[in-house]
């Protein structure tokens, strides 16, 4: 296969730009992406022929650049005019000198001043050139022998098809328990901008040799990931692409989707000898119940085996939880209540018995660093989500004219609840504030908040502000405006703030708005780097689409873990000029010195 000939094809798979290599570092980016698109897409993996001639043309590209740049530089410290060095390299750029061939040199000027700048900058344009041949041969060598990958400690949603949960979980912990078929993933389909539960194919653990990036967005949520790890972002076209972590310009949320569970809670599994007064096999998802669930996971916890125990602080809270009580467990609900030394209420627990104990246990969890949502009110209706919302905002929330939040040291619920309120077509804003120490070891807490006026669109009737004008803003569209502009008697409407209703309302006649009605492209805030000290990183493989959605429901592309076909290898030996010669010197040298950790390289062939 023609490197230069073959191209298009596959980079065209590889990324969502077109353009020619301008240097040996984009030739050698471009080999990766011929091979890997091949790995992934044919059977038997693939050769690329010529590949010297290839890395050749890039070599001469690269030096061109560098010698232009070295004579600038050079003039910007010397007595020489910057102009005329400027000036002389647009009219002489045929006769420019090449890698290890500087006969031309005495052609580009008789100035015997200039003619000594221009032999430094091609001495120095030959190191640097050299230099960067070695870092892209380096490159090919480190992308053919290691995916990009998470580390351990990286967490993503995980829905578990035998347990029928939704879970926050450790990558790195999945690998670990992994069953084939057993786990799907949320994932992106990148053509609708939809977000489907696909099934997890494979997950692999890879030896570390990558840096770690991690991208931080203005709504306080992050990913990190290895630098070669893709994650998904919306480009001026309007269409879903991936990039690595350090050149998006933008992260990607799921907002207003829907996942059909069922209306109830089973209770089969947690059948009990002794006389229960609670008698259905299952509870009833509605409102009531929702509202039930957010006062539990906000402030209530299991007392031995039978009681439900709930944090009271005043005789509203009280009353509200007796009638609740009364409507989803039964008339005959008895409870005790208990004050503190000044008299105040301190909790009210309700004898509910061992089933209803055992089912809130597993379906919302004990204690508060184990507190989640079951999915049956996670993607419930509309108005039992509401419902959930301000039971628990309202128990456990701070509650400001201008937003509502609350603090948990559970991840997985911070997660949940910031999932729940996308599906709600609303954002959130989390951030983590500080390590508790508890008897079940050091947790953080995360808060979770949101505007006043995201509490009146989601219908919280008791989180409800009057007059708030403030609104807190973590999306962007504006960059999509050249795409809502029309003219309209030779003029374009000019759009303040391109909000998302007017990007759901353009989805309806327009295909091309149809993927960012179904997404939230966030602000990125910074990019960080950190030494990686974890031995092993991980990437798992997703059915259909390729994506996969971290628990800070930020998405980002996976590498087909397992799926590497060891055929892909490399043809030279036919180009014999200095160009192609210092290609294959510093492929054979990068190959040589292997990966890192006593680890020898595998591809190319």
């Amino acid at each position: 296969m023609d490197l230069q000939k073959t191209f298009k094809d596959g980079f065209k798979i590889g990324s969502s730009y077109i353009r020619e290599p301008q240097s040996i570092r984009s030739a050698a980016s471009l080999a990766c992406i011929v091979l890997q698109s091949s790995q992934n897409n044919m059977f038997g993996g693939q050769s690329i022929q010529d590949f010297d001639r290839a890395m050749a043309e890039g070599v001469r590209r690269s030096f061109k650049k560098e010698f232009e740049e070295c004579a600038k530089n050079l003039a910007m410290v010397s007595d020489v005019s910057e102009d005329t060095v400027d000036e002389i390299l647009k009219q002489k750029q045929n006769e420019y000198p090449t890698y290890k061939n500087d006969k031309n040199i005495d052609k580009l000027t008789d100035d015997k001043e200039l003619n000594k700048l221009f032999k430094n900058a091609y001495k120095l344009a030959c190191k640097r050139v050299e230099e960067e041949t070695h870092q892209a041969m380096e490159s090919v060598i480190f992308n053919l022998n290691s995916m990009h990958c998470l580390p351990y400690s990286s967490t993503i949603f995980v829905y578990d098809k035998q347990e029928e949960e939704l879970k926050v979980m450790q990558i790195g912990k999945l690998h670990e328990i992994y069953e084939k078929g057993r786990y799907q993933a949320i994932s992106l389909n990148q053509n609708t901008g939809v977000a489907e539960l696909k099934d997890i194919t494979d997950i692999e653990r890879k030896n570390n040799h990558r840096r770690l990036i991690t991208i931080h967005t203005t709504s306080g949520a992050s990913v990190t990931t290895t630098d070669n790890h893709k994650v998904m972002y919306l480009n001026n076209a309007g269409k879903i692409a991936e990039d690595y972590p350090e050149s998006v310009p933008n992260v990607l949320m799921p907002r207003n989707f829907v996942f059909n569970v069922k209306n109830d809670i089973s209770l089969d599994k947690f059948h009990s000898r002794t006389k229960q007064n609670y008698t259905e096999n299952h509870i009833v998802v509605n409102p009531s119940f929702g509202k039930l669930a957010g006062y539990y996971v906000a402030e209530g916890s299991i007392v031995g085996d039978s009681q439900l125990c709930f944090t009271t602080c005043d005789e509203t809270k009280e009353q509200e939880l007796l009638s609740l009580m009364k409507e989803c467990y039964n008339e005959k609900v008895t409870y005790n209540k208990y004050s503190m030394p000044n008299g105040k209420p301190k909790d009210i627990r309700f004898n509910v018995g061992k089933v209803w104990s055992d089912a809130f246990k597993y379906y919302f969890g004990r204690n508060a660093h184990e507190k989640k949502i079951p999915m049956q009110i996670m993607f419930g209706t509309k108005e039992v989500q509401s419902a959930f919302l301000e039971g628990y905002f309202k128990c456990d929330g701070s509650i400001k004219p201008t937003y509502i939040g609350a603090t948990t040291v559970s991840e997985t619920l911070r997660s949940q609840i910031q999932l729940m309120i996308l599906s709600m077509n609303e954002m959130s804003h989390i951030h983590n504030t500080y390590n508790r120490k508890t008897s079940y070891g050091t947790y953080n807490g995360y808060d979770i908040s949101f505007n006043s006026n995201t509490a009146n669109r989601l219908n919280l009737k008791d989180l409800n502000q009057n007059n708030v004008r403030a609104e807190y803003i973590y999306y962007d569209f504006d960059f999509l405006k050249n795409l809502l502009s029309r003219n309209i008697d030779g003029r374009k409407p000019k759009f303040n703030r391109v909000k998302k209703e007017i990007i759901d309302t353009k989805a309806i006649d327009d295909n091309k708005f149809i993927p960012a009605s179904h997404i939230y492209p966030l602000f990125i805030e910074k990019v960080t780097e950190s030494n990686s000290e974890e031995e092993y990183v991980y990437d798992m493989s997703v059915a259909d689409n390729e994506t996969f959605l971290t628990s800070n429901c930020i998405f980002v592309h996976n590498s087909r873990a397992g799926s590497q076909v060891p055929f892909s290898s490399l043809n030279f030996g036919l180009d014999t000029s200095e160009e192609g010669r210092l290609a294959m010197k510093h492929l054979l040298l990068a190959q040589e010195a292997g990966l890192g950790h006593g680890e020898t390289s595998i591809f190319p062939r």
